[in-house]
């Protein structure tokens, strides 16, 4: 048997003998606080529980996630005949200020290398990292939203940014 919470859904499903139970639930936050990025304000977190007990009262299982509550948008604009991306939070103008983030090089996991580096980052003034190459721990976006760094997951750029066209095609053929 397991239980998975997803937090973003405030789904719970339940695993077992190769059939999934689903439920979902509302839960109302009156005046909730907003999560805002780094410098711009304080990353409030909400923590939503839940807890599976079987017929006789005995808790069989238990799932906790965390999260902010915000709004993030983003918007393609025309630049000539490229197109960009244009983000607001909270219905505010976000403009990253980013790096690239690549995990350890065996793919362990540390929660302390990850402060340090986080804090690296806003320290320099960044407010967004961009993953590279893999998806990272469910602890690494935990600490980014407490944190207040923005992440961009899952983003493919590195085609974007290269001019192919004055380059000559014999030494880089036109993908």
């Amino acid at each position: 048997m397991i239980l998975v919470l997803e937090c973003s859904l405030l789904k719970l499903s339940l695993y077992e003998g190769g059939e999934v139970t689903t439920l979902e639930a509302a839960v109302t936050i009156k005046n909730p606080k907003i999560w805002w990025p780094a410098t711009w304000g304080k990353q409030d977190m909400y923590t939503v529980s839940a807890n599976f007990t079987l017929n006789d009262g005995t808790l069989s299982d238990t799932a906790e996630c965390s999260f902010g509550i915000r709004s993030v948008t983003a918007t393609f604009t025309d630049h000539g005949d490229e197109k960009d991306v244009s983000f607001n939070v909270n219905g505010y103008p976000f403009h990253v200020r980013g790096a690239g983030y690549s995990p350890d090089i065996f793919l362990r996991f540390d929660i302390n290398r990850v402060r340090t580096l986080l804090q690296a980052v806003l320290d320099m003034g960044l407010n967004t990292i961009r993953l590279e190459g893999k998806l990272e721990h469910p602890q690494f976006y935990d600490l980014a939203d407490r944190m207040g760094i923005m992440v961009l997951a899952g983003w493919e750029c590195c085609d974007k940014w290269e001019a192919w066209e004055v380059y000559p095609p014999f030494l880089y053929p036109n993908p």
